[in-house]
């Protein structure tokens, strides 16, 4: 690991890190901060807003992965997959429950646990993610608020 500052933005899904912070994350990378993005989810249950976009016969947790990938790229930033499934955006309007072994429906502990090691290896000096709401009422968003806040507390308990 080298002398640079280092910065950790925690985001639920590939795409949030290009709405929410890209520009102050391509800053600090121009400064020399090295800056690691972690994505929770795949956000394979994502929605297509724009209807003139075709997946043209991909899959979009493939689609999700390249523009993930592609972001990294142009922000200069590492990135690591913590590889859970997304819990999808429930509508509000109906009670249902999200679904089983999602993101947001698993214990708080394991879905933190790989997010403390990964803040042990990197040893951030800042970590970045949503408010305690989500930034808006996501479960997922919700989730990476909790497990940040989680994960940044157990990572300096060494038991």
């Amino acid at each position: 690991m080298t002398d640079a500052l280092r910065l950790m933005a925690v985001h639920a899904h590939p795409d949030d890190e290009s709405s929410k912070g890209a520009a102050m994350m391509a800053k600090y990378v121009r400064a020399g901060v090295q800056v690691q993005v972690v994505t929770c989810t795949g956000g394979e249950r994502g929605d297509l807003l724009n209807p003139s976009f075709s997946l043209a016969g991909r899959d979009i947790r493939e689609v999700r992965r390249d523009e993930m990938a592609r972001a990294a790229e142009i922000l200069g930033v590492d990135h690591v997959w913590l590889g859970f499934e997304d819990s999808g955006f429930p509508d509000p309007e109906v009670e249902e429950p999200l679904p089983a072994g999602s993101f947001a429906d698993l214990p708080l502990q394991v879905a933190a646990a790989p997010l403390v090691e990964q803040i042990r290896e990197f040893r951030p000096h800042v970590i970045t993610t949503y408010d305690e709401n989500g930034g808006y009422p996501h479960p997922d968003h919700v989730r990476t608020h909790e497990i940040s806040a989680y994960a940044f507390e157990a990572a300096a308990d060494a038991s």
